[in-house]
């Protein structure tokens, strides 16, 4: 685990995951990269060559002044928590959001991206609808999402949410490569939805806890939780039980806009404050 990405738009969102970024590095020695992506204006066919040439170079050169601007907050930030010369860069790629993220990760080898939940711009609506299922579909590294309200205090409880899937060792071994240099304690949570019945479901949470025993000597528990839907069971075990990081592997569209915009009837469990972390199935 050597490099982390984390996307900006320079909000207050984007700042708070680079600062949970940071948090991670220091622990595990990785660099920080961050990367921010805009799109040029579109500009009426009919408009004048000279005038369309204008607009442009307009933009890039807003560009380059919020570059210059954000990245000493940045490197500032970084020397206040101990690190020297991090972020490794700031880099600003026009582009399409998704795909610039994505092409970057891969090109400069990135173990974990880690992005905030809401922004100013763009970011916002990454983990919504089609663009969360399209980040979670070409992303080729885990995605660490950071709510507003995250603060990094270390990393102590993790809860990996497990349907047993065949794909859950190799999510575990992923898993503890970034929380191991913290020693947690893990939980593997089966959340049983409604009135569904599953009589195997702790033979099986047993299983894969001793396949987990032979991989790390961190603290394993293992518990069974029933509620109305995965959302809420989740929610409610991560504050019951005071976790710092839940994960799990990624689930279809729309999966994200409901477990950190919790709908009107999902009042009972609030805003998650608690950074999630999910896996792309492999």
């Amino acid at each position: 685990m050597k490099n982390l990405l984390v996307p900006t738009d320079y909000s207050a969102n984007a700042f708070n995951a680079y600062v949970y970024a940071l948090g991670i590095a220091s622990k595990i020695g990785a660099d920080v990269t961050a990367v921010h992506t805009f799109e040029l204006p579109v500009i009426d066919p009919r408009a004048p060559s000279r005038t369309a040439q204008a607009i442009v170079e307009n933009e890039k050169e807003e560009q380059v002044y919020l570059r210059n601007k954000e990245l000493p907050k940045m490197t500032q930030k970084a020397a206040e928590m101990g690190l020297k010369d991090q972020p490794k860069d700031l880099l600003v790629l026009e582009g399409e959001i998704v795909e610039q993220i994505c092409h970057v990760a891969a090109k400069i080898g990135i173990d974990l991206l880690v992005m905030g939940t809401k922004g100013a711009s763009g970011l916002k609506e990454v983990f919504f609808g089609s663009n969360a299922a399209k980040m979670l579909e070409q992303a080729t590294c885990p995605i660490l999402a950071v709510p507003e309200n995250a603060v990094f205090n270390g990393i102590n409880k993790v809860a990996y949410f497990t349907n047993f899937d065949d794909a859950d060792v190799k999510t575990l071994e992923q898993l503890l490569t970034i929380t191991q240099p913290f020693s947690p304690d893990l939980y593997l949570v089966h959340i049983i939805e409604a009135d569904d019945q599953h009589p195997g479901a702790l033979s099986n949470l047993k299983s894969l806890g001793e396949v987990l025993k032979t991989m790390t000597n961190q603290p394993i528990h293992l518990e069974v939780s029933k509620s109305d839907n995965l959302h809420t069971g989740m929610l409610q075990f991560a504050k019951e039980h005071h976790m710092d990081m839940i994960a799990m592997l990624s689930h279809k569209r729309g999966f994200f806009e409901k477990l950190f915009n919790p709908s009107s009837t999902q009042k009972t469990v609030q805003h998650t404050d608690m950074p999630m972390l999910s896996f792309r199935k492999i």
